[in-house]
C-alpha cells in the first residue's frame, strides 16, 4: 500500500497508520486553509464546526486542494477496508477541521445518543488523519469501555490516521491545545451503502 505502515493498538478496536500520503499534499492543504478558511473565532466552549473551522469534502470540490483531499481520503478509505477486512466500507462523512488553541472535546460516541442517534447511527468507523503537528496538545484519547481507562493517548504526528470503532466501545476525545492550530481530516465510515456520502459534482 505505497509505504503505509500499520499499527494495531487493540484488535479489531483501534489501528494506526503511518506515511498515509505523500507529505507536500499535506503541506498544500495546510497553506490553503491559512489563506483562505482562517478566521479568528475562538469560544473555548465552541467546537470548530460551529465557528466555521471545518471544510466538507463536497466544500473542497473545485477548489485548489481537491485533488489532494481526495488522495487523502481515498487513501483513508482503503485503510479502513483493510484494517477491519471489511471491503463494504464506505464514507459517510468527510470533513477538514481545525481545532484552535483551547480547544479540546470530551469523552463521547460518534454513533449518536438520544437527541441525535437517528442522525448518526449509522457510523461505524472513525478515522483522524493529521495533517501538522506544529502545535502542542490536541492529543486523541480513546477509552477502555469497561474501565474507563485510558488506552491510547495519541500524541499527534503529521502524516498518521488513527481509526477506531465509532460506538460506546472506543469512546474518544480531543485533549486541549495547548498553542498553535491542529489541523485534521475526520471521516465517518458506514457499512450501509444507502448511507453513502453524496457527491455533488
Amino acid at each position: 500500500m505505497d509505504g503505509m505502515k500499520e499499527t494495531v493498538i487493540k484488535k479489531d478496536y483501534i489501528y494506526l497508520w503511518e506515511d498515509l500520503v505523500d507529505s507536500a499534499d499535506l503541506t498544500k492543504i495546510l497553506d490553503w486553509w491559512k489563506e483562505n478558511k482562517e478566521n479568528d473565532l475562538n469560544d473555548f466552549d465552541t467546537l470548530p464546526w460551529f465557528e466555521d473551522s471545518a471544510l466538507y469534502y463536497n466544500e473542497c470540490i473545485g477548489t485548489p486542494i481537491e485533488k489532494e483531499v481526495t488522495k487523502i481520503r481515498d487513501k483513508m478509505l482503503e485503510a479502513a477496508r483493510k484494517s477491519y477486512n471489511k471491503p463494504e466500507i464506505v464514507p459517510n462523512t468527510t470533513t477538514l477541521v481545525q481545532w484552535k488553541e483551547g480547544k479540546y472535546m470530551t469523552a463521547h460516541k460518534d454513533n449518536g445518543y438520544e437527541n441525535d442517534k437517528d442522525d448518526l447511527f449509522m457510523r461505524e468507523f472513525t478515522a483522524v488523519m493529521y495533517i501538522n503537528d506544529d502545535y502542542e496538545g490536541g492529543e486523541t484519547f480513546v477509552l477502555d469501555e469497561e474501565s474507563g481507562d485510558e488506552v491510547i493517548s495519541y500524541e499527534p504526528k503529521k502524516n498518521t490516521m488513527l481509526i477506531f470503532r465509532s460506538d460506546a466501545s472506543c469512546e474518544h476525545g480531543v485533549k486541549e491545545i495547548t498553542a498553535g492550530r491542529r489541523l485534521t481530516m475526520s471521516m465517518w465510515f458506514t457499512t450501509l451503502d444507502e448511507y453513502e456520502e453524496p457527491l455533488n459534482y
